[in-house]
């Protein structure tokens, strides 16, 4: 028999009415997010496959492009297409099943563990109360990284790439679903982090990171001189982010001064 605080850790996460994880027919990480999600406390989820593109390696070996264009995020080939076709369609799937929010994972997110079952139930307390389309417990804030503390536990984002570990709102939901008639081929990280008006918030700090460096990441690093993982790095702009706007605003108060200073 549970105890009753396994019982309580098991129904944190019940405020999310589905949890779909994003997968292809033969990969072999499949196994593991499974034990992830259950030690986190999550014991129902549908792992759905897609098809993969002809090409399963998203780094866009063979297609020009520069390391601006990698860090500008603005590479994508067919298996580029074929994931942002994949979220689109569970995310579709979550409105035909008329779910009120959802969690979607890609299959190579894992949750830090053990997890805060007490920051879980503070987070789901403010989704429940509040106004929010997107939120995030994994996130890169990139190119400009700039967020707003709501709480001790919620930042407000701006531009945050990465979908491994992301929860939608029924308005989220439709809003992004609305804005899939002017996608165009970009990477659906980008277009819905960045290019769709959402109302964005994430974990804070991030609690779920990918199990491999992206791909993509991977082969910008080749042309530089030191190695760090994407997990750091995220990690690094999720701390830099939220000094940004104290750092913007003392600027903007010192140039008024010195305005005033000079003028008056």
């Amino acid at each position: 028999m549970l105890s009753s605080k396994s019982k309580e850790e098991k129904g944190i996460w019940q405020f999310f009415q589905g949890f779909y994880v994003l997968s292809i027919p033969s990969s072999p990480r499949k196994p593991q997010i499974s034990k992830n999600l259950k030690e986190a406390g999550i014991e129902k989820f549908e792992i759905i496959d897609f098809e993969p593109a002809s090409k399963t390696k998203n780094d866009s070996e063979g297609v020009s492009c520069t390391l601006g264009d990698i860090f500008a995020h603005s590479v994508c080939d067919n298996t580029c297409l074929n994931i942002a076709e994949n979220h689109f369609k569970l995310i579709q799937r979550a409105k035909d099943n008329n779910l009120e929010n959802v969690v979607i994972f890609e299959d190579d997110a894992l949750f830090d563990l053990p997890i805060n079952f007490n920051k879980i139930k503070e987070v789901t307390a403010w989704l429940s109360s509040n106004d929010w389309d997107i939120f995030y417990f994994g996130y890169c804030p990139w190119p400009l990284p700039f967020s707003v503390i709501k709480n001790k536990n919620i930042v407000k984002l701006y531009n945050p790439l990465c979908l491994h570990c992301y929860a939608l709102s029924a308005k989220g939901i439709n809003k992004i679903l609305d804005a899939k008639k002017n996608f165009k081929d970009m990477h659906v990280d980008k277009f819905i982090g960045c290019n769709v008006n959402l109302n964005k918030y994430g974990i804070f700090p991030a609690i779920s990171f990918q199990s491999d460096d992206p791909a993509l990441f991977v082969r910008a690093q080749k042309s530089l001189p030191i190695k760090v993982s994407f997990r750091s790095i995220s990690k690094i702009l999720e701390i830099i982010s939220i000094f940004m706007p104290i750092v913007l605003i003392t600027i903007i108060i010192f140039i008024l001064y010195k305005i005033k200073k000079k003028y008056l």
